[in-house]
C-alpha cells in the first residue's frame, strides 16, 4: 500500500500518496495515520520530509495533528489538486515549452532544406495532405493530428530516418499525460483557417525554391501553434 516516494519533491510524494489512500478508503476518516517514524520507513524518507507532507494535509485541512498524539484523518473528501498531479502537470508544462522551442530551431531548418531538395513526389504528397486539410475543414472534421501529418512530411523530405525521428518526439512532447486531463487542443473553428492558409504558405515557398521564405514562415507558424494552445489552455482554466 506504501510506495517508496519518489516523484516531484519527496513531500509532494508523500503527500499525494496519503491523499489517495484517503480518498479510496484505505485510511479512513477518523483514523490514525501511522507515526512520524512508521511513516518514514514506510515511505524511505527523512523525518523532515514526513513532516513537511503532514504539514501541508494539515493546512488543507484533511488532517488534525496533535504533539504527542499523532494525526487523525479529518476529512475524506477533499477537491484539491494533489501534489503528485500537480508535478505531473509541471513537468508537462516545462516538456511543452522546450519541444516547441526545439521545433522552432529544427523544423524551420528542415523547411529551408525541403525548399531546396524537395522532389516532385514530395511536393505531391504535400499538396495532398493540403488538400485533405482544408476538405476536414469544411466538413468540420480537421484535428491536430491532421495538422502534424504536413510537418512530419517536410521532415521526411529529409531522407534522414533520424531527423523524422526527433520531430515525431517532439511532438509527442506536446501531448499531455492523459492522467492530467490536459491536450493540445484541436483547432478551433477560429484558428483553423490562419494555420491553414499558414501551411499553404510555407508549402508555396518549397514549390518555389524559396528557401529562406520556407524557414521564416515555418517559425512563425511554430510560434502560431504555441500560441493557440496557450490561449486555449487559458479558456479552460478560465471556464473552471
Amino acid at each position: 500500500m506504501y510506495d517508496k516516494a519518489v516523484n516531484g519533491t519527496l513531500s509532494q510524494d508523500v503527500v499525494a500518496q496519503l491523499s489517495r489512500m484517503i480518498l479510496d478508503g484505505s485510511i479512513k476518516k477518523g483514523e490514525m495515520l501511522p507515526s512520524e517514524s512508521k511513516l518514514c520507513e514506510l515511505f524511505s524518507v527523512s523525518r523532515t520530509t514526513v513532516r513537511s507532507a503532514l504539514a501541508v494535509l494539515s493546512q488543507r485541512r484533511i488532517i488534525s495533528t496533535q504533539h504527542g498524539k499523532g494525526s487523525v484523518v479529518i476529512s475524506d473528501s477533499f477537491p484539491y489538486l494533489n501534489e503528485g498531479l500537480r508535478a505531473k502537470i509541471e513537468e508537462y508544462e516545462s516538456n511543452f515549452m522546450y519541444a516547441v522551442q526545439a521545433r522552432r530551431m529544427l523544423e524551420p531548418q528542415l523547411a529551408f532544406e525541403a525548399a531546396c531538395h524537395a522532389s516532385p513526389e514530395d511536393i505531391s504528397a504535400l499538396e495532398n495532405i493540403m488538400d485533405i486539410c482544408y476538405q476536414k475543414n469544411e466538413e468540420g472534421t480537421l484535428t491536430t493530428a491532421d495538422m502534424r501529418l504536413f510537418h512530419l512530411r517536410i521532415a521526411d523530405t529529409a531522407r534522414n530516418p533520424v531527423l523524422v525521428s526527433m520531430v515525431e518526439l517532439l511532438i509527442g512532447m506536446c501531448d499531455a499525460p492523459p492522467e492530467t486531463e490536459m491536450c493540445v487542443p484541436n483547432p478551433g473553428s477560429s484558428v483553423r483557417p490562419g494555420v491553414l492558409e499558414e501551411h499553404r504558405q510555407i508549402l508555396d515557398a518549397i514549390i518555389d525554391h524559396r528557401a529562406e521564405d520556407a524557414y521564416y514562415l515555418m517559425r512563425e507558424n511554430i510560434s502560431t501553434f504555441k500560441k493557440n494552445c496557450l490561449n486555449e489552455q487559458n479558456s479552460i482554466n478560465e471556464g473552471q
